[in-house]
């Protein structure tokens, strides 16, 4: 008895909800800090882009990119950032502190096209291209992410698609990621 009573009220706050209109998704007036961490970082991989495709590097960070320990000290920082993105992942599985994890990851995640300017002014050839452009277009889907853009609750395909797209690049940039530090560290 008492779970259909339950269920009775959650059918009526739908029903509420619904009639109210409160689930628009249309930004407000004032653009929110989202919208602002989201600009930053499409910003931050379109001069990446444009920089690479223009012919435009800082002399002395490419002549810091030539050494093999810069190379294997910014990598090693890259590839634990992105191991460190992953925990957000394990924190949803245990329910732990995730909306104050899920703001940091977005804008750490924001700030990834300069640890990667660090490590690397262009983008390659081969799989270290495919490494650059599947890291990079993982940022631009994050940044696509359904709670920030305030897609509204009812729009459940948007958020399945967006998050399988999201992990499986991340995922991909894993093991790109690891296939690329064993072939610089075994063939040095």
């Amino acid at each position: 008895m008492n779970q259909i009573r339950r269920s009775q009220l959650l059918i009526e706050r739908g029903r509420r909800l619904l009639s109210s209109g409160n689930f628009s998704s249309r930004p407000p007036e004032r653009m929110p800090r989202e919208w602002k961490w989201r600009l930053v970082g499409i910003a931050l991989v379109l001069l990446y882009f444009v920089q690479d495709v223009a012919g435009f590097h800082c002399d002395w960070l490419h002549s810091l990119q030539a050494l093999d320990e810069y190379k294997y000290a910014t990598g090693t920082c890259l590839l634990l950032f992105v191991g460190y993105q992953w925990y957000l992942f394990l924190a949803r599985i245990r329910r732990k502190k995730l909306l104050r994890l899920l703001a940091f990851h977005q804008r750490t995640g924001t700030f990834a096209p300069i640890l990667f300017y660090l490590h690397s002014t262009e983008f390659g050839y081969g799989y270290l291209a495919v490494l650059s452009w599947v890291f990079l277009i993982n940022i631009v889907v994050g940044l696509a992410n359904p709670t920030s853009l305030r897609i509204p609750v009812w729009s459940y395909s948007y958020r399945t698609v967006w998050i399988l797209l999201h992990v499986t690049l991340a995922a991909l940039t894993i093991i790109i990621a690891l296939y690329h530090a064993h072939v610089a560290v075994y063939y040095k």
